[in-house]
């Protein structure tokens, strides 16, 4: 299997990194200091967990930062992009996502799309109608930094944007990077596109709302 990663912050540069030590996978990042440096093994941040992974791991995986190298052979689309709260919108800033599913759907119209991004609640569906796909689908990520690698191998849930026969396929494929199999975990939900839109910004208000009361 061929997966793409796209956009390597912290969120993505651990899927890109354990997808490769099962499959295969092409890493893209706009930023070419950080790809140069990717390519001879320095991470950009001293994050112990994923230089450790990085460093005992037969990984299977090329770093790009031109995005036509991508070659069309991809199976799954991981978008992992930034989505900075734009206050004069008063939303997420989800540009370079749209951006980037245009320059995907123009190379292989039949894409399959995973966002992991954070994003309004509604735009999956929105991407839908305006790329005249079904192949976007929402995969919320419930990563702590620091810790995104023992929270891919351990997950809490594993919520998929997508109740048909695709939508589990897709929870399968990260359920193979976690240390669960598919016959005993019990805490996956296939959900509609605006129901695990809804529950990632829940979870995130809820986390703030903890830190500010611990801060208090």
């Amino acid at each position: 299997m061929n997966i793409a990663v796209i956009g390597l912050g912290h969120v993505g540069l651990a899927y890109a990194l354990l997808f490769a030590s099962k499959y295969k996978v092409v890493a893209y990042d706009i930023d070419s200091v950080k790809i140069n440096n990717l390519k001879k093994g320095i991470l950009p941040s001293k994050n112990e967990e994923l230089m450790k992974f990085f460093c005992e791991n037969n990984l299977n995986i090329t770093f790009f930062d031109t995005f036509s190298e991508i070659k069309n052979n991809i199976d799954y689309y991981i978008i992992a992009l930034p989505t900075d709260y734009d206050e004069k919108i008063g939303s997420f800033n989800t540009y370079e996502i749209e951006q980037t599913v245009s320059k995907i759907l123009r190379v292989k119209p039949n894409g399959k799309i995973i966002l992991k991004s954070t994003v309004p609640i509604g735009f999956s569906n929105k991407l839908k109608r305006l790329f005249d796909t079904k192949n976007i689908i929402f995969v919320p990520e419930f990563l702590r930094e620091g810790c995104s690698i023992y929270d891919n191998l351990y997950p809490s849930r594993i919520v998929v944007g997508d109740e048909t026969v695709e939508g589990r396929k897709i929870a399968e494929l990260f359920l193979s990077i976690s240390t669960h199999s598919t016959a005993n975990i019990k805490n996956v939900m296939l959900v509609s596109p605006t129901e695990a839109e809804a529950i990632k910004l829940f979870s995130n208000t809820f986390l703030a709302l903890r830190v500010a009361f611990l801060m208090n």
